[in-house]
């Protein structure tokens, strides 16, 4: 990779620039009123949308804030990193991010965000933002589903065996779950 030069720099830096980079890669970007360039993600069942900021020489990052979790339970936290974990995991240019809003309201949001070193390479952009997209397929609807205790208790349950002193109904249900995959079972 060759060393990037302040032209670079500068094209990254300015949100129409990038917008126009972005268009030669195949993902049209739009400038918003607050300067901020986003890209519209299309992951079959919702859209979401990616801001986009330099980060580095040459480097860009892509932001998809998926959930408010500023006033969410501590189970529906701890689930809902779980499963951007596990999504970051899954797909391997994708990571896990939660981060206090710039907006007045003090909003917490849990999301994704991807990286590309080389943002002025059209093939590098595309690769990035297609990860980006399939992560936000995976776990977009199910991150806003975990905002509710009930369903993040069970999701927590459901991906954690029973521990050594839980009560018996916890370890049934497991075994019996367990026994009915029919995957799990021995010839």
């Amino acid at each position: 990779m060759a060393p990037h030069s302040a032209d670079t720099l500068g094209l990254l830096l300015d949100p129409a620039r990038l917008a126009q980079l972005c268009m030669a890669a195949g993902w049209p970007a739009t400038v918003r009123e607050s300067g901020l360039a986003t890209v519209e993600l299309d992951a079959g069942h919702a859209r979401y949308h990616a801001r986009l900021e330099a980060a580095g020489v040459g480097g860009l990052r892509a932001i998809v804030d998926l959930c408010d979790v500023s006033d969410c339970s501590a189970a529906s936290r701890s689930a809902i990193e779980a499963l951007l974990l596990a999504t970051s995991v899954a797909v391997r240019q994708v990571r896990q991010v939660r981060q206090a809003s710039v907006t007045p309201d003090e909003a917490e949001w849990a999301g994704l965000t991807t990286m590309c070193a080389d943002a002025v390479a059209p093939e590098a952009l595309d690769r990035a933002l297609s990860a980006l997209t399939v992560a936000c397929r995976l776990a977009g609807r199910e991150a806003q589903a975990l905002r509710h205790e009930a369903i993040a208790l069970e999701y927590l349950a459901w991906r954690a065996p029973a521990p050594p002193d839980a009560p018996a109904e916890v370890a049934i249900y497991n075994h019996r779950t367990m026994k009915e995959n029919t995957c799990l079972q021995q010839p």
